[in-house]
């Protein structure tokens, strides 16, 4: 319930850089305006001088773990893991083995230098790994993790990609019949099956084209109180 978020996170820069991904607004984060404004009022010194106050949550690991591990799957499935050695090492094995999967870890081990590929699930180098581990153990399913853990690409049974606006189109296939008349959010990259999909449209669910962003998409969800929004970049 806090008022502000500031994520420290470095997914799409080099290995050395860093960044901070702000927000003002519960479940939003800064769209570019928005940093304009906040460039321009740290280049101007125009600061607003207040108290404020912050609390350290302790175990955060485990509440974290604990909140994605209520729910278990009924069918038990060997899932490939690659996390390109960056922060979804931490939790993504654990949090999938807790659900009552099979795991096979692959570079799930903490190293900034990323001595294998780089973490990025739209990368065919990172892809072509998992898709060889997934035929080698013979797994039902691979998934491969971006650096901070906020994109996903997923490699079927054959070994073979199955694009993130597609697997967001499963999901909404999946959401649709228990959430009848509701809206999902996709950024124009996506395919059109969305507008056509029939499951979607026996439930009286629209889909809204919008334009390609983690904010700009976010935002859009929030206005339209959409049910879900999806990337072809891999964030659901």
């Amino acid at each position: 319930n806090s008022d502000a978020i500031a994520m420290v996170t470095a997914s799409h820069n080099e290995n050395g850089w860093t960044g901070v991904k702000m927000g003002i607004e519960k479940g939003l984060t800064h769209s570019p305006a928005e940093m304009n404004e906040l460039k321009k009022i740290v280049l101007e010194n125009k600061f607003i001088k207040r108290k404020g106050s912050y609390k350290k949550i302790e175990g955060f690991k485990e509440i974290y773990i604990n909140s994605l591990t209520k729910n278990k799957i009924k069918k038990k499935i060997k899932v490939v893991v690659a996390c390109g050695n960056g922060t979804a090492g931490i939790f993504a094995p654990k949090v999938l083995k807790e659900i009552g999967c099979e795991v096979i870890e692959l570079d799930c081990n903490l190293d900034y230098n990323f001595p294998k590929y780089n973490p990025n699930p739209e990368d065919l180098k990172m892809l072509h790994a998992i898709s060889k581990a997934v035929k080698e153990n013979n797994a039902d399913v691979g998934f491969g993790f971006d650096g901070d853990g906020d994109r996903i690409g997923v490699i079927d049974n054959t070994g073979n990609e199955i694009y993130s606006d597609k697997v967001g189109l499963l999901i909404a296939r999946n959401l649709a019949p228990k959430h009848k008349n509701s809206k999902f959010v996709v950024d124009v990259k996506s395919t059109g099956l969305f507008r056509d999909d029939t499951v979607l449209l026996q439930n009286n669910c629209k889909t809204i084209y919008w334009k390609t962003g983690h904010s700009h998409i976010k935002r859009k969800v929030n206005e339209e109180k959409a049910l879900a929004g999806f990337e072809k970049s891999g964030h659901f």
